[in-house]
């Protein structure tokens, strides 16, 4: 498996016209990111709420998913709890340990929020409505886990630096993103300690910055996505095909990033923050 996942590494395998038969819908969206900031210790409750929030599980067997967040009004319906983590914590799946009794379910909420409310509070209201809602707490520590560590390539950076200030507000940064199933592009001017945030959702195993490099960078890269999960929603693949489509991804993004950008990945072990859940109930309390 280390063999033939150093091979997909260095290779780009191309994916069947039929694979991608139903993945042909255009999706254009702007992305913005931040890293954040919570809690060493515990829930993390800093005050800010939703003015009005209607929070409760989803209905059985329902199969769409609807997501749409702005400033004022939240509507995201059959949702895990990895999107309502994601939303107040910035986290991925890969950095959260549930409870061995947790049983996955699914949400609706309903919300809004004070005119003018900015990004950061945006996390705090959400970060309130887990402990409020699901009784949430946790804590944060070092696990040491599989990653594709990001370094420079031989050749160097491919990437232009820009004279943007890295110390700006993460939201500040101009980014965007298309996926038509078949090619994903990624392009902007961003630093590379972000660029886990961009590209996890198509990797295997959480990438590590490793490459030193504290500058802003404009980039363009091209790559072969992961479907999107609402595409894999009615997949005929196997659990099998589905890992070895995985890695044919993974070979993707890693040739793009080493020809397109400069930015090598290794597959190798690295101590990572985690948040550990010591608690969180099964159904929102009552609304």
């Amino acid at each position: 498996m280390c063999h033939a996942r150093t091979l997909l590494l260095r290779s780009h395998a191309s994916f069947s016209s039929n694979m991608h038969s139903k993945m042909l819908r255009r999706l254009k969206l702007t992305i913005t990111f931040a890293l954040a900031s919570y809690s060493l210790t515990g829930q993390t409750n800093t005050g800010a709420t939703f003015e009005a929030a209607s929070f409760k599980l989803s209905p059985p067997n329902m199969r769409a998913m609807v997501s749409h967040v702005d400033p004022e009004h939240i509507e995201l319906r059959n949702v895990g709890i990895a999107d309502l983590l994601w939303r107040g914590y910035q986290v991925w799946p890969y950095q959260t340990v549930m409870p061995k009794d947790w049983k996955p379910q699914r949400y609706d909420l309903v919300a809004t929020a004070a005119p003018g409310a900015t990004p950061d509070q945006l996390r705090e209201m959400f970060r309130s409505l887990l402990v409020e809602r699901l009784k949430f707490q946790m804590h944060r520590e070092m696990q040491e886990r599989n990653v594709y560590a990001m370094t420079v390539a031989k050749g160097g950076v491919r990437m232009q630096k820009t004279d943007i200030d890295p110390n700006i507000d993460a939201y500040a940064f101009p980014i965007a993103a298309s996926n038509n199933g078949q090619e994903k592009i990624v392009k902007g001017k961003f630093p590379t300690k972000y660029f886990p945030l961009m590209f996890n959702i198509d990797l295997d195993r959480p990438l590590v910055d490793q490459t030193g490099l504290e500058d802003v960078y404009e980039f363009d890269v091209h790559y072969t996505p992961m479907p999107m999960p609402m595409q894999l929603q009615n997949s005929p693949m196997s659990a099998d095909d589905l890992s070895a489509l995985r890695l044919t991804v993974v070979a993707s993004l890693a040739s793009a990033m080493e020809k397109q950008l400069g930015l090598h990945l290794e597959a190798r072990k690295a101590p990572i923050d985690v948040m550990v859940i010591d608690h969180i109930e099964t159904a929102p309390a009552e609304n």
